[in-house]
């Protein structure tokens, strides 16, 4: 669950993006919604978008949120994410602390 933690909970659509491949976005006055492809199986079936705690997502071709997690946690350390600070905000988030985003 800390992974997924930190994948997704308190996290911002600006933090996960970079982070991601062949992302495009569909905008509505509603809301954004974007499309990539999916970091555990490649396929681009990866939707995402903001939620009030984080990141709403689901890869249409079956991927665990897990492994789609465990895959966006090791390339965020891999770009230089200071793991304290990771790890930090996902045990915030499990702690259900408060979040603004």
């Amino acid at each position: 669950m800390r992974v997924i933690a930190a994948a997704f909970l308190h996290v911002r659509i600006g933090e996960l993006i970079p982070h991601l491949h062949d992302v495009i976005s569909n905008s509505s006055i509603a809301r954004t919604k974007y499309l990539a492809r999916c970091p555990a199986c490649d396929h681009p079936t990866f939707s995402f978008g903001q939620g009030r705690t984080g990141i709403v997502s689901i890869c249409t071709d079956g991927c665990s949120p897990q492994s789609i997690a465990s895959v966006i946690v090791q390339r965020r350390l891999g770009a230089g994410e200071e793991p304290e600070g990771l790890w930090a905000r996902a045990d915030r988030a499990l702690a259900r602390e408060e979040w603004n985003p």
